[in-house]
């Protein structure tokens, strides 16, 4: 299978797309509801009502904090922040923060909990890697998704494999967007 990012090779390429990819969940027609589906399944609503999904385009932010993504939104009328760590060859690493070493998807979800605590919002987490995960790290994600668990958030992973059926799906689900690809 061809892969794009043999030819965009940085992250940067990677988070350009998927920020115009949420960016056109705003959108009427083929394109938006593709983008919708897509964001449902990051933020677990693996039955993909489109209808009930709400992104706040203007609150789309590239390394706000670090985050590679982020974004607010709203499903169903309850008020989430979603953030997407991607990654093209790399694995997830702990940094240290303030004397205290912490895996970075903690240290996002921190960032995020602290950002506007007064406003009830659920957060997402969603580790996007255009490469395979292998067993061992994906043993440690899982412990990190209990993390998430623990403290009301929800974390979703995808690597090369689910990435490929994900998209799929949205395809075949959420609209055939080839024509609005080809206009770009």
């Amino acid at each position: 299978m061809a892969n794009i990012f043999k030819w965009a090779t940085s992250e940067l390429s990677q988070d350009a797309f998927l920020c115009w990819l949420i960016e056109s969940s705003t959108e009427n027609g083929a394109l938006g509801n593709f983008a919708k589906y897509i964001i449902c399944d990051f933020i677990g609503e693996k039955l993909h009502d489109i209808n009930k999904l709400a992104i706040n385009a203007k609150e789309l932010t590239r390394q706000w904090n670090d985050t590679d993504i982020s974004v607010s939104g709203s499903y169903d009328g309850r008020p989430f922040v979603l953030f997407v760590e991607d990654k093209t060859h790399s694995t997830i690493h702990a940094s240290n923060v303030n004397g205290e070493t912490k895996n970075q998807l903690i240290k996002y979800l921190d960032a995020i909990e602290k950002d506007k605590p007064e406003q009830k919002r659920k957060i997402y987490g969603v580790l996007y890697k255009s490469d395979l995960i292998w067993p061992s790290e994906e043993q440690e994600i899982k412990t990190i998704q209990k993390t998430f668990e623990s403290r009301g958030a929800s974390l979703e992973y995808y690597d090369i494999k689910g990435i490929g059926v994900l998209f799929d799906s949205a395809l075949k689900e959420g609209g055939s967007c080839s024509n609005d690809l080809l206009e770009q």
